[in-house]
């Protein structure tokens, strides 16, 4: 999780996220960043793949995503479903989602 938030406009928000991250603290690790040190998604994309440490999946998604329900359980369905058609384990499932 990459977090680019103003401390004193977003104090709220901040406050809920800490404490979902606090629920699940081995599966959630997160960086802070002040927006006014915000450099682009890209940038915070790659810091949030320094973050990845060989877990089996790995999501990367932008703030403004919509999510089907069980959307966890459709992707990995989809991946494994994948992987047995081609018979290669490297797959990796990407899109450039439209707009809403």
């Amino acid at each position: 999780l990459m977090l680019q938030l103003d401390d004193k406009k977003d104090s709220n928000l901040q406050t809920q996220i800490n404490t979902i991250i606090d629920q699940y603290p081995t599966q959630i690790r997160c960086l802070r960043m002040d927006c006014k040190d915000a450099s682009g998604p890209c940038y915070a994309r790659a810091l949030c793949q320094s973050l990845f440490r060989g877990e089996k999946y790995f999501l990367q998604i932008d703030s403004h995503m919509r999510f089907r329900r069980n959307w966890d359980s459709y992707l990995i369905q989809l991946h494994n479903q994948i992987i047995r058609q081609r018979h290669d384990h490297r797959v990796i499932l990407t899109t450039y989602p439209v707009g809403y």
